[in-house]
């Protein structure tokens, strides 16, 4: 997700192959809870330094999920 605000992901399961969320420049307010991810890649804040206009991610929350076979 991109440049987004206020966004929820609740009780759910995200089983992907590459990134099970990935949080983009301009993203504020996110609450992730009760969330089981994996394989691969978790929770993923994209490309943050990479460019030079990009916007702060802010106000991310992560609780009482289960991250499971990832590397980040």
């Amino acid at each position: 997700m991109g440049k987004s605000d206020r966004a929820n992901i609740i009780g759910c399961d995200i089983k992907v192959g590459d990134d099970c969320i990935s949080i983009e420049d301009g993203t504020k307010n996110v609450d992730i809870k009760e969330v089981s991810l994996g394989p691969r890649h978790g929770i993923s804040i994209d490309r943050l330094g990479k460019f030079q206009n990009e916007e702060p991610v802010e106000g991310t929350k992560v609780s009482n999920c289960t991250i499971t076979n990832t590397s980040n």
